[in-house]
């Protein structure tokens, strides 16, 4: 497994959620699953450009997935996951990292337009579980998918 491949999958898969929650946010989806934070965030997407919020979102998660590989590095003289057991220290490094930085753009109002969105959703919460999910499928994707390309 390489550095650059497992921090480019973290970028392009989380480029992928912001897409995938930029669609759920809007009609006519939301006429079929209806939840309070999806109507805050179409409030921030109505704002901004598809695009300018995914470059957003995977800016600060590539800060997060840097953060965490040194603090793994310096932990477990290792910079990327390699094994499962691995990935579980991983993650498990970097929930602490991304539930602060999260905390941290909401602290600075980076995301003027996410006021709504952070009253009714915890931002620690969810830039955790988009760690987790990232740091999850780009492991899967190089272990597995990539050895047969």
């Amino acid at each position: 497994m390489k550095f650059y491949t497992f921090f480019i999958l973290n970028i392009i898969i989380s480029i992928c959620i912001t897409l995938i929650t930029y669609d759920i946010s809007r009609p006519p989806i939301t006429l079929f699953v209806e939840f309070d934070s999806l109507k805050h965030l179409r409030k921030y997407y109505k704002n901004k450009s598809i695009f300018q919020s995914a470059f957003y979102t995977s800016f600060i998660h590539s800060i997060v997935i840097i953060l965490t590989m040194l603090t793994y590095y310096i932990i477990f003289n290792n910079i990327i996951p390699k094994k499962a057991k691995q990935l579980s220290y991983f993650i498990l490094t970097g929930i602490p990292i991304s539930f602060i930085m999260f905390y941290i753009t909401k602290s600075l109002t980076i995301f003027s337009d996410l006021k709504d969105f952070y009253s009714h959703v915890n931002p620690g919460v969810v830039g955790v579980l988009r760690f987790i999910t990232t740091s999850t499928f780009s492991y899967m994707f190089q272990k597995y998918t990539l050895p047969l390309l």
